[in-house]
């Protein structure tokens, strides 16, 4: 086997053999938000693109990746959460949301991240996305991840997490970045190994994704 296709059966391994962690992680990365950012178009009307427009693109990472997308409406992102979660999601307004899961398919371990996850969300306001963010914060960072300062600017308030594991493929390294553009919520996940991958990895990509919603959203140039 090729060692880009051992990296996808042992990433495949890792993921049944910790279920609750990768549960944990996608669920985590599909609802933090971060606050938000001046924008150009009246705040009491925010706009809603959707959700699918405004995640990272395969152009964005290389034909080395292959990438899986799904909707992930209220019903979906309430499963497995605290009780009563649902009704929060309701009252926050979070009208949809979208992830897509890229995993690399071509080139060897040590050619970059061999799995990087896009999400984003729309809220109905920023008050309720801002809402969400103050919950998510507290009660949907996965444990064993660490903050760890974010060194480019994104929207205006972003937060940055790292943590660090093992698996058939070595000592992995895996980086949550969160942020928030006015009502649109986001979040990147990138996983490599040790030595190979960092946060300068990711903070491009967030720039990219960042640049999609703002354009979306019809927000002016920083």
């Amino acid at each position: 086997m090729r060692e880009g296709g051992a990296a996808r059966s042992s990433l495949s391994s890792m993921r049944r053999h910790n279920p609750e962690v990768s549960a944990r992680v996608a669920f985590a990365i599909t609802l933090l938000v971060a606050p938000g950012t001046t924008f150009a178009v009246d705040a009491a009307v925010p706009r809603t693109p959707r959700p699918a427009t405004l995640v990272l693109h395969r152009a964005d990472l290389g034909a080395a990746y292959a990438g899986r997308g799904a909707r992930v409406g209220n019903a979906a992102a309430a499963r497995g959460a605290p009780t009563g979660f649902a009704a929060k999601l309701a009252s926050w307004g979070r009208i949809d949301g979208y992830e897509v899961d890229f995993t690399r398919r071509t080139g060897s371990l040590q050619d970059g991240p061999l799995e990087i996850k896009s999400a984003a969300n729309v809220y109905r306001s920023t008050a309720g996305a801002r809402t969400a963010f103050a919950y998510a914060r507290v009660h949907l960072v996965p444990r064993g991840y660490v903050p760890l300062a974010l060194g480019v600017p994104l929207g205006d308030e972003a937060r940055q997490w790292v943590s660090q594991g093992e698996s058939g493929l070595g000592t992995l390294l895996s980086y949550v970045v969160i942020w928030r553009e006015h009502n649109v919520d986001a979040s990147i996940v990138l996983t490599g190994r040790v030595g190979v991958v960092s946060a300068a990895d990711i903070a491009p990509l967030a720039q990219k994704q960042d640049s999609r919603i703002r354009a979306a959203l019809h927000l002016q140039r920083r």
